[in-house]
């Protein structure tokens, strides 16, 4: 796709409607978030990009990782991102490209971004997110959970949190039944 092409807002299509129904329902329903959940966003745990364990807290990320992972967060969701940053932002994104160019087509992929209000270091290529989308400057997913890995020394959003998305969103790529795509590293 040429840089001159379509805009994308990648997961910020169809099913954020859906995600954001799933979540009021999701936070009025559960008594609260689930410390152990292991399951990609489940109906326990109100941040649809959980994806492993979040009983470990993890500790502040200093400012240039804190950076670093807000840049990958803002380039993959911002819906004025060509297909080749937001591919770039995501942790094994050339897997994802048929999937972010087919989501970046879509008419409905309105003007999206993400803002990053916390990331924890888990592990020293790990880190815990918590991130807010936005349509039009508006909230649409506040404080959902997710992930950020170091790869090759630069942060990518994870797979496993796109994927995530995709699930809620009602969309799938191969690639995310692919744990050595997925997997967090150590």
């Amino acid at each position: 796709m040429s840089l001159a092409g379509p805009r994308h807002g990648h997961f910020v299509t169809t099913g954020l409607i859906a995600l954001t129904a799933w979540a009021l329902v999701s936070c009025g329903s559960s008594g609260g978030k689930s410390s152990g959940d292991t399951g990609g966003g489940s109906p326990g745990n109100s941040s649809p990009g959980a994806t492993v364990a979040t009983t470990a807290a993890g500790t502040p990320a200093d400012a240039a990782t804190k950076a670093a992972v807000t840049k990958a967060f803002a380039d993959f969701f911002d819906y004025q991102s060509t297909a080749e940053q937001s591919q770039n932002a995501l942790q094994d994104g050339d897997r994802f490209k048929a999937v972010l160019d087919q989501q970046g087509t879509q008419s409905y992929a309105q003007k999206s971004a993400a803002s990053v209000s916390s990331v924890k270091l888990i592990s020293a290529n790990t880190a815990k997110v918590v991130f807010t989308v936005t349509v039009a400057g508006q909230p649409l997913l506040p404080d959902a959970d997710g992930y950020a890995v170091r790869i090759g020394g630069s942060w990518k959003v994870a797979a496993t949190t796109f994927c995530s998305l995709l699930t809620l969103e009602g969309d799938k790529a191969d690639a995310c039944s692919d744990p050595a795509v997925t997997a967090l590293p150590k």
